[in-house]
């Protein structure tokens, strides 16, 4: 498990402290899912739950591909296809916000309709809801291709119990509970 560098939590393990085994986290994310749910909270995307109708509207336009904004240091934004994340420079920010000008970029690009495609369908794939990659090929013709190739691997999935589809959606696909637990995996599948 790596460890971003500078946090405590790097000084921790540095200094000796273990951290739980990939077998004890699933144990962990397993039991709060299980006092969650019992609470009547819902697990509408991979790591958050919330009451009925109380579910975060960020991270649902996120994950559903919206425009967003971000602002200060290290912020990431999105504008359609066009994506930039401010340089993590507090000085820098403050300079350029107090001259009128843009803060400095870490990051600028603008993707192409199959790239920014092929994010909304990774995104979406992390909510409860699941993904329909017919209808993506639909709007984004150039993925028709990959779109069949997606449907044969999530229906793989299926048969080994990582994906299925959602009640009452047909044309949809979501990832199980074990499929949540190796949604990365699912994900470099896709790719």
């Amino acid at each position: 498990m790596g460890v971003e560098p500078g946090t405590a939590l790097h000084a921790q393990v540095a200094g000796g402290q273990q951290l739980p085994d990939a077998d004890a986290q699933l144990d962990a994310l397993a039991l709060a899912e299980q006092l969650l749910t019992a609470q009547g909270f819902e697990r509408y995307e991979i790591s958050n739950y919330a009451r009925p109708g109380r579910a975060c509207r960020h991270n649902l336009a996120v994950w559903r591909g919206a425009d967003y904004l971000g602002l200060g240091p290290a912020a990431a934004s999105r504008i359609g296809r066009r994506r930039w994340t401010n340089r993590p420079d507090l000085d820098a920010w403050l300079a350029a916000v107090r001259q009128g000008e843009p803060p400095p970029r870490a990051s600028e690009d603008l993707w192409t309709d199959e790239e920014d495609a092929v994010e909304r369908l990774v995104f979406a794939l992390r909510l409860n809801g699941g993904i329909d990659p017919a209808d993506l090929a639909r709007r984004v013709p150039a993925l028709a291709g990959r779109a069949r190739d997606w449907e044969a691997r999530l229906a793989r999935l299926a048969s080994r119990g990582i994906t299925e589809r959602p009640p009452g959606a047909a044309s949809h696909w979501r990832l199980t509970a074990r499929g949540r637990e190796v949604a990365d995996a699912v994900i470099a599948d896709l790719l």
